[in-house]
């Protein structure tokens, strides 16, 4: 009775497809309804985080954090360098202990980021229901601080009920994904790792973007074409950095990559292909992020265009995310030609970029697109509020 039920499924989720995007499919050469919706999923899964996180990232943190400090010229100047060194070093490793011990150790590691970055994801979402429920007074603020001779705050974390339960779900998606190294829980914690990446960096100004930009440019396409580093440590590499689907729509139990369509969370983020936690400066969190941080910034930059308006016009910002959408599909439909990894950069900065590039030539906009700051707007936003 199961296989019945899975290839009934199957074939309703053929027949849909096959009726919803005939000419998209028919024009790619994509005839497997399987591998389509694969595809289809994957976008999607890179889009949602990148309109969530960008739009998250218009107000401040409502835990009592500021964001982190804007990138430096330096900083994203020598990140691909940084980048480079670790996925180098990781590879070697890789090849001289094997990856079953290196792959539990960073499991570890990422299952526990995993569900801190999935109570974080969740806590806005449950509070605004908990307020419309009229249920405020569970919104009641603990604190909970360590301090060295009553004047140096060594420890200051401040919580309630939301925070809690939004942590207890993570906790219980990060043993299940331990335990079974579940696909689906592999995505919420890339989700979850994405939105709170794009959030939280910013970029700090134009020019910075198109520093680091570039330099991933380079990077990316050294690392996929140049050598097998990246395509070796990407497919080694057991733990949530990348987001999976089945290339079978009725297999879905064994977390084998060679099953899955994947897409380093890098390539939503950066874009990139693949990037780990490195100890760079207060940014680990743009390892795991960079065009859903540029796109962000595009947002934030619509924002201060229209500051006295209550719905502002998002021109810049509409103009990157269509234009990550037509890099990612000429990503795909590339790979999927030349049966071949491809670096998603060489696709994503030329389109990201030479968009809002031609967007602001043609708007006589680019003289402020490359003065706008981050860092200005926060101050500006802080003596607002003093005054």
């Amino acid at each position: 009775m199961a296989n019945v039920t899975e290839e009934s499924v199957v074939e309703v989720l053929n027949s849909v497809t096959a009726t919803a995007f005939p000419t998209l499919a028919e024009f790619s050469g994509i005839k497997d309804a399987d591998i389509f919706v694969a595809y289809i999923a994957l976008l999607l899964m890179a889009l949602i985080p990148i309109y969530i996180g960008s739009h998250w990232s218009l107000s401040p943190k409502k835990d009592g954090n500021d964001k982190e400090p804007p990138l430096t010229t330096k900083e994203a100047a020598m990140f691909p360098l940084y980048a480079s060194g670790f996925l180098l070093g990781l590879y070697a490793i890789f090849k001289i202990f094997g990856k079953d011990y290196i792959n539990f150790i960073l499991s570890i590691y990422f299952v526990l980021i995993g569900a801190v970055s999935i109570g974080h994801v969740l806590t806005r979402p449950l509070r605004n229901i908990i307020q419309f429920l009229g249920l405020g007074r569970y919104l009641t603020a603990y604190k909970l601080s360590l301090t060295r001779n009553e004047e140096v705050d060594l420890f200051n974390l401040t919580f309630d009920y939301s925070n809690i339960f939004s942590l207890l779900v993570g906790s219980v998606v990060g043993a299940v994904y331990f335990k079974h190294k579940q696909w689906m829980a592999n995505n919420l914690f890339g989700l979850s790792l994405c939105i709170c990446g794009i959030e939280s960096v910013s970029l700090g100004t134009y020019k910075i973007g198109l520093i680091l930009l570039g330099g991933l440019f380079l990077y990316d396409i050294f690392w996929v074409f140049g050598t097998d580093v990246m395509v070796t440590v990407a497919t080694s590499f057991d733990a949530p950095v990348k987001l999976l689907f089945p290339k079978d729509l009725a297999f879905f139990e064994s977390s084998n990559s060679r099953s899955f369509f994947l897409l380093g969370l890098g390539d939503i983020v950066v874009p990139g292909t693949l990037y780990f936690p490195l100890s760079f400066s207060h940014h680990e969190a743009l390892t795991l992020a960079c065009a859903g941080i540029f796109i962000a910034f595009l947002l934030r930059f619509d924002k201060r265009k229209s500051e006295k308006k209550a719905h502002f016009s998002k021109v810049y910002f509409w103009t990157g995310f269509l234009a990550y959408i037509i890099g990612l599909i000429g990503t795909v439909l590339v790979m999927h030609f030349s049966k071949a990894s491809q670096p998603a950069l060489l696709y994503l900065v030329p389109s990201c970029v030479g968009s809002t590039f031609l967007a602001a030539a043609i708007r006589r906009e680019l003289p402020e697109l490359f003065a706008y700051s981050d860092e200005d707007e926060k101050k500006k936003i802080s003596e607002k509020k003093q005054e």
